[in-house]
């Protein structure tokens, strides 16, 4: 509570930050919704609608909060396109054996988290280890019911 009272004074605590980067995100997504402003230029944006050159400086680094970073850069497309890219992963995770099923969604769940509190898809070392384990969950073969017996599937020794 006082760090967002010490917003409304303008001094930089670490909610006041996040939160103040959450506000001008989505006056930026605002201003160019569909198309962003391309990629690469969330600082130049985020400096041109900053309070001072102080926040400029703190804020132009990315805005902590994976959604807004695209919302900014790439538009609506891009975060509808990392919601899918997300959906796909559930998907996956969900279609998975038992142990790999509950491991894939607790590594999404980790990523949303992470994408609603930091950028983690912008870090390399955060990018590598989320893409690096989401591949390797997502080449996982799905559960797939037994086939009833009379079912016209075909086992491996009929191949």
């Amino acid at each position: 509570m006082s760090e967002y009272q010490a917003r409304e004074r303008k001094e930089l605590t670490s909610v006041g930050q996040r939160l103040e980067y959450i506000e001008k995100g989505l006056l930026l997504i605002a201003e160019r919704p569909l198309q962003g402003f391309g990629t690469g230029s969330y600082r130049k944006e985020f400096c041109r609608v900053a309070e001072s050159a102080e926040w400029c400086a703190v804020g132009g680094a990315h805005p902590h909060n994976q959604f807004i970073a695209f919302g900014i850069q790439l538009g609506l497309l891009g975060v509808f396109s990392y919601l899918l890219f997300l959906a796909a992963c559930i998907k996956q995770a969900i279609n998975a054996t038992p142990p790999n099923r509950i491991l894939g969604l607790g590594l999404v769940a980790t990523l949303v988290t992470d994408s609603m509190f930091h950028a983690p898809l912008f870090l390399v070392s955060e990018a590598a280890f989320f893409m690096l384990l989401l591949s390797v969950f997502m080449a996982t073969p799905v559960s797939v019911p037994d086939p009833e017996p009379g079912d016209l599937a075909v086992t491996p020794s009929e191949r």
